[in-house]
């Protein structure tokens, strides 16, 4: 077995070179996908979806996730577009809003309250929509997609139990299908921009899965460490 490991922070130790053919395939997280969509990140997720030369797969967890999301933004959009008040407009009870979600609807609003006039403002929630719609073809519909879904062969109960630390549910399944889809790929990446639940807890995100699956450990980046370390980035 391997002595690589990613260390919190980004380094990592070993007995051995990194192979840079283990940058030819990369699994994501949601995170990234709606970096990319939006176009929060400064291209960095365009960068290594469109642009690097590693094949691009999610699992059904992150396909499912990134429609939910598109299907919830959409309500919001659609609501705030009915408002003619803006200060005065909320979420309606009927959508369940996650912090990710609060998040992006603040900074709409926002920007929102700077447009100079009505049609402004409808344009621009337009724009959002579009960006929305856009992207689910291009990362998972159209001919050439950018991304290929992987269905878990084997979901492994013992390791989605023991890496219960982590909060969010859908990481945890993220996890669970990446290190899945790990043991059969060239490679061991999951690229994620979520520094809470992912990042700041790789290095026992790795140590459990290690214990827990045939597989040396699961390597987990965000978009700029990947693309650092890749030497043909």
């Amino acid at each position: 077995m391997s002595l690589c490991r990613l260390l919190t922070g980004g380094s990592r130790v070993s007995s051995s070179s990194y192979d840079p053919s283990v940058f030819s395939e990369v699994f994501y997280d949601t995170s990234v996908l709606l970096n990319y969509v939006l176009g929060q990140d400064d291209g960095e997720s365009k960068g290594l979806l469109k642009d690097h030369s590693s094949d691009n797969y999610t699992g059904s967890t992150v396909e499912r996730e990134f429609n939910d999301i598109k299907e919830r933004r959409e309500k919001v959009l659609k609501s705030i577009y009915a408002c003619d008040d803006l200060s005065s407009w909320s979420p309606p009870s009927t959508i369940d809003m996650s912090p990710n979600d609060e998040g992006w609807c603040a900074d709409l609003l926002h920007e929102l309250d700077q447009l100079g006039s009505r049609d402004d403002i409808e344009d621009r929630l337009e724009l959002e929509e579009r960006k929305f719609k856009r992207g689910l073809d291009t990362l998972f519909e159209m001919n050439g997609k950018l991304i290929d879904t992987v269905w878990p062969n084997n979901l492994d109960a013992m390791l989605l139990s023991r890496i219960s630390f982590i909060k969010n549910n859908n990481d945890r399944h993220v996890v669970c299908e990446s290190a899945d889809w790990a043991c059969s790929s060239e490679a061991d990446n999951l690229i994620t921009t979520d520094e809470n639940d992912l990042l700041d807890q790789r290095q026992r995100i790795s140590d459990v899965v290690d214990q827990n699956r045939d597989l040396e450990t699961l390597h987990i980046f965000s978009p700029s460490e990947f693309t650092s370390q890749d030497p043909d980035a």
